[in-house]
C-alpha cells in the first residue's frame, strides 16, 4: 500500500471512530426526560392524527420543528427512541458538515479536528439532548453554507430560509 492510501483510510477510520464514541455518549435515546420537547412531539401526533398545529393546538414556534418531528413520527411510528434521536442525528449531520467544508478547505485531518472539537463541544453535547429550533436550526444553516460553497446559490438561499423558519427567537425581527 502507498503512504497516502495508508493516509486515508486511516483518516475515515478516525472520522468513524469519531461518530461511534459520539454515538455511544448518546446511547440513553430512549430514556424520558424532563423538557418541553414532549410538546413538540405529542403535537406532531396530533397533526398526523388530523389536529391542525396554530388552530386547534397552541404552539408558539415556527413549524419547521414541528414538521422534522411529524416526518419521524409518519416514518418511524410513534417510537420515543426515534424522536429523541432527532436532536442527536441534527448535531452528528450538522458535525459531518463541518467536516466536509473543512476538509475541502484545509484537508482531511484539520476537517477530522474542526469535526471532533465540534462534536464533542460542551454546547452541542448538551443542546443535542434536547429537541429544541437551535440544533435544526444550525444543520440547516450549516446545510446552506454547504451548498454556498458548492455553487448551488438558489439552494443555499431556500435552505438558509427554512434554517431562519426554525427557531422562534429568528422569526421576530
Amino acid at each position: 500500500m502507498r503512504p497516502e492510501h495508508i493516509q486515508r483510510v486511516t483518516g475515515w477510520g478516525a472520522l468513524a471512530a469519531l461518530f461511534l464514541l459520539y454515538a455511544y455518549l448518546k446511547r440513553d435515546l430512549g430514556t424520558i426526560t424532563a423538557g418541553d420537547h414532549g410538546v413538540y412531539y405529542y403535537v406532531s401526533y396530533l397533526w398526523t392524527e388530523g389536529v391542525i398545529p396554530y388552530r386547534d393546538v397552541f404552539i408558539s414556534h415556527p413549524p419547521v420543528q414541528l414538521l422534522v418531528s411529524l416526518l419521524t413520527i409518519i416514518i418511524f411510528g410513534k417510537s420515543i427512541f426515534a424522536l429523541n434521536a432527532l436532536p442527536a442525528l441534527c448535531g452528528a449531520l450538522s458535525g459531518l458538515l463541518v467536516f466536509r467544508m473543512t476538509k475541502r478547505a484545509y484537508g482531511m485531518w484539520t476537517g477530522i479536528l474542526a469535526c471532533a472539537l465540534f462534536l464533542f463541544s460542551y454546547e452541542n453535547l448538551s443542546v443535542s439532548l434536547y429537541y429544541t429550533g437551535q440544533n435544526i436550526g444550525l444543520l440547516f444553516l450549516l446545510l446552506s453554507f454547504f451548498l454556498f460553497l458548492r455553487g448551488n446559490i438558489f439552494s443555499a438561499g431556500i435552505v438558509s430560509g427554512i434554517a431562519f423558519a426554525t427557531d422562534r427567537k429568528s422569526t421576530r425581527l
